[in-house]
C-alpha cells in the first residue's frame, strides 16, 4: 500500500487530471513496498500515455499494462476516460 513516505512523485508538466489519472492507478493495484510501487508509477505513466494520448508500446509491455489496468478499468470508465485502446 503506498504509505506516507513512499508518495506518488508528480511530474514537473503533469496536469492535475493525468497525475490523478496515475494516482488511481498506483493505488488501485495497492503495491507491496518500493520496488511494487516504482514499477507501478513506471506503469502509471504509460497507462496515461496509452489511454489519452493514443501512445502505442511493444506487445509484451501492453500485456503488462492491461493485467494491470484491469484492476482500473471499471474503476475510470465512469469519469468517461476512453479506454477502448486497450484489448479485452
Amino acid at each position: 500500500m503506498v504509505s506516507q513516505t513512499n508518495k506518488i512523485p508528480k511530474l514537473h508538466d503533469e496536469t492535475d487530471y493525468y497525475y490523478r489519472l496515475r494516482e488511481k492507478f498506483i493505488k488501485l493495484n495497492k503495491p507491496k513496498g518500493k520496488k511494487e510501487l516504482d514499477k507501478l508509477i513506471m506503469y502509471s505513466k504509460i497507462f496515461v500515455n496509452v489511454a489519452l494520448l493514443g501512445c502505442r508500446y511493444e506487445t509484451k509491455i501492453e500485456k503488462k499494462l492491461n493485467e494491470y489496468s484491469s484492476k482500473v478499468r471499471n474503476n475510470i470508465k465512469k469519469n468517461n476516460v476512453n479506454l477502448s485502446l486497450f484489448s479485452k
